[in-house]
C-alpha cells in the first residue's frame, strides 16, 4: 500500500486517483481527531498536496471538457487537498471565495449567474465548504442569503455544501432547520451524502436533537424518512462511544427508528473500536512512510 501510494505522487491519472479516494473515505472518518491525526495528515499531504499544487499551477480554471479522465481526476485532488486541510488549497478557496463576496455582492445578484461568480461549476462545492470550514459567522450569512435566494439546483447543491460546513452551532441549526423546512424541493438524502465527504467529527447536528426533543419530535411524526437520512450523517460521523450513547437516548422514544438505524450505530461502533485498536498501528506505518517518501522524492 505505502508504494501504491507513494507512485500517486508521480501520476493524475483518474483510474489510481479513484481508488485513493475510496481508500480516503474508509479511513478519514477511523483518524480524524485522534492525537496523532497531525502525522497522519501529513503523510496525506505528501500525496495529494503535490498532485494539489500540479494542478494549481497549470490554473484550476483550465479547460478539460474533451479529457474526461483529466478532469475527474483534478476534481478528487482538489476536494481531497482541501478536506485534508492542505493549507494552499485553503488558501485558494478562501481567496476565490471572497473574491465571490465583493463581485455578488448585489440583493438580487445570483451566485448561478457567470457575471459575477467565475468559478467553475466542479470547484464551487469544495471552495464554499473549504471557505466556509475556516471563515467568520458573515461569510456564513452571505453564502445562507445566496442559498435561500437560489432557484438553480446545482448551484443550491453546492452552496449547501458549503452551509453543512460551517463550526458555528447557531449557523449549522439555521442551515439544517431550513433544509428541512424546505424538504419538498430539496432532495435530503442527496445533502447528507455531500455533506458527509466533508464532516468529520461533528457533533453539531446530535447537539441540536439532543437539546430540542421538539423538534426532533416534530420530524419523526412529519418526516420520518428525511430525518432518517439526517441520522445516518450523524452516525457517520461519530467518533466516541460517549456520542453513541448520547444518540441512543435521543432515538429512546422512537422504537421504529431505533430499529432502521441499528445497523448504523453498530458500524459506528466498529469504527470506534477500529480507532482503539487499529489506528495507532496505522499510524505509525504513516509516520515510516512520511520519512519514506521524504527520501524519495527529496521533500525535506
Amino acid at each position: 500500500m505505502i508504494s501504491y501510494l507513494n507512485g500517486l505522487t508521480f501520476q493524475t491519472e483518474y483510474r489510481p486517483l479513484q481508488t485513493f479516494s475510496a481508500y480516503m473515505d474508509y479511513f478519514l472518518p477511523r483518524m480524524y481527531g485522534l492525537e496523532f491525526w497531525s502525522e497522519y495528515q501529513e503523510y496525506l499531504s505528501l500525496i495529494i498536496g503535490k498532485l494539489f499544487d500540479q494542478f494549481n499551477a497549470q490554473g484550476l480554471d483550465a479547460d478539460m471538457d474533451i479529457q474526461h479522465d483529466l478532469f475527474s481526476a483534478r476534481d478528487i485532488v482538489v476536494l481531497r487537498a482541501c478536506i485534508i486541510d492542505y493549507e494552499p488549497c485553503i488558501q485558494m478557496a478562501t481567496e476565490r471565495f471572497q473574491e465571490v463576496r465583493r463581485n455578488c455582492s448585489g440583493k438580487f445578484q445570483l451566485l448561478s449567474g457567470s457575471d459575477c461568480n467565475k468559478i467553475p461549476y466542479y470547484l464551487r462545492p469544495w471552495v464554499y465548504s473549504a471557505a466556509i470550514k475556516h471563515g467568520t459567522e458573515d461569510d456564513f450569512d452571505f453564502l445562507f442569503e445566496k442559498w435561500n435566494m437560489e432557484h438553480y439546483m446545482m448551484e443550491r447543491d453546492s452552496i449547501f455544501n458549503g452551509l453543512c460546513s460551517t463550526r458555528f452551532r447557531e449557523k449549522s441549526d439555521l442551515a439544517w432547520k431550513r433544509l428541512m423546512k424546505n424538504r419538498a424541493r430539496e432532495n435530503i438524502l442527496l445533502r447528507c451524502v455531500a455533506c458527509s465527504k466533508t464532516m468529520f467529527n461533528d457533533t453539531l447536528l446530535l447537539d441540536m436533537f439532543e437539546e430540542q426533543p421538539e423538534y426532533m419530535k416534530e420530524l419523526v411524526e412529519t418526516a420520518a424518512n428525511d430525518l432518517s437520512a439526517v441520522m445516518i450523517l450523524i452516525y457517520r460521523n461519530m467518533q466516541f462511544e460517549k456520542d453513541v450513547k448520547r444518540m441512543d437516548n435521543v432515538l429512546k422514544p422512537y422504537k421504529d427508528l431505533i430499529r432502521f438505524l441499528a445497523k448504523y450505530r453498530s458500524q459506528a461502533l466498529g469504527r470506534i473500536v477500529w480507532r482503539q485498536d487499529v489506528a495507532p498501528y496505522f499510524a505509525g506505518n504513516a509516520s515510516e512512510a512520511i520519512q519514506i517518501m521524504k527520501n524519495i522524492h527529496s521533500f525535506d
